[in-house]
């Protein structure tokens, strides 16, 4: 995609150079602004596709055929994929975690229960680590939960978990 994309930056550069250098100044005055102000949009396209696929969307997407995927944002994160996903407990009920970051954690709530807006609970993961945590919802969407952690969670833990 990132590739086609520049192919037709190119090919716009180049018709528009192509015009005005074949026909020169008999195009005339406002015929030949119209050429470089059209030139400016092919640029502003490059520096586009430059700072989107900066992160590497790509390879996140490669990399999702993995049962879980470590994406790197502002912080470290991991996704579940899988059936299998590590739980959270609150209050004897326990729901999957879709996904675990250094800051947060999103979960899903099959129950439908009704949270307020600061949660409590444990967090059993796959790479055997249990620990508290405490945060505030700061998202729902349909069944899914996201909650921003009172206490960040260290890298070391989320790097030992995307090797389970």
């Amino acid at each position: 995609m990132k590739i086609l994309a520049v192919i037709t930056n190119i090919i716009q550069i180049g018709i528009i150079l192509f015009i005005f250098f074949t026909k020169g100044l008999d195009l005339g005055g406002l015929v030949i602004l119209l050429l470089f102000i059209l030139i400016i949009f092919p640029f502003i396209n490059f520096l586009v596709l430059l700072t989107v696929f900066r992160h590497g969307t790509e390879g996140d997407l490669a990399e999702s055929q993995h049962n879980e995927v470590l994406i790197k944002r502002d912080v470290l994160r991991v996704a579940y994929n899988s059936d299998k996903k590590p739980v959270l407990l609150i209050n004897k009920d326990s729901y999957d975690i879709l996904d675990i970051s250094e800051t947060g954690i999103r979960f899903l709530n099959k129950q439908n229960s009704k949270f307020k807006k600061k949660i409590k609970g444990v967090v059993t993961l796959f790479c055997g680590v249990t620990m508290d945590i405490s945060g505030i919802i700061v998202r729902r969407h349909k069944n899914e939960i996201a909650v921003l952690l009172k206490n960040p969670i260290k890298q070391e833990i989320i790097l030992k978990e995307k090797l389970y």
